[in-house]
């Protein structure tokens, strides 16, 4: 029951396939969440906001600037973790991650890798705006 060398690397060839297919499945989920975030905020804000001026309240459009900063953390985190798959992508790619090891990288995780993706071009420009947006809906609530 011995196989050739060939079909050996033929089995080894296919478990990496799938193996970097497993990881690119994970960067494309947290890509997809980061997505799923920057459209729902805009009919929470369309709510908020909108509730704001037609009522005059200045507590709704505070509210709406808490979803905002609610928003861009999470958005921030999904960036960190598909920034560490990524990372865990290139490395299984160069063979130096175990076959089948679903770990991000540590490396690109933490508070201050968080604290950069808050202030990521994917991130910030969307969000700054808003909250800009958002302190003029106060100033005329």
């Amino acid at each position: 029951m011995t196989e050739s060398k060939t079909e050996i690397d033929k089995h080894n060839v296919e478990d990496k396939r799938q193996y970097l297919a497993f990881l690119q499945g994970a960067i494309e989920r947290m890509a997809r969440n980061s997505a799923s975030l920057k459209q729902w905020i805009i009919p929470v804000l369309a709510l908020c906001f909108g509730a704001a001026m037609t009522s005059k309240s200045v507590l709704l459009g505070v509210a709406g600037i808490a979803a905002i900063f609610i928003f861009w953390m999470l958005d921030a985190y999904y960036l960190m973790l598909e920034r560490s798959y990524r990372k865990t992508f290139e490395k299984a790619v160069n063979d130096e991650k175990d076959l089948y090891d679903m770990r991000s990288e540590e490396t690109e995780r933490g508070f201050l890798k968080w604290v950069c993706c808050l202030r990521a071009a994917a991130t910030a420009p969307v969000y700054v705006g808003l909250l800009l947006l958002g302190v003029i809906v106060i100033v005329c609530a």
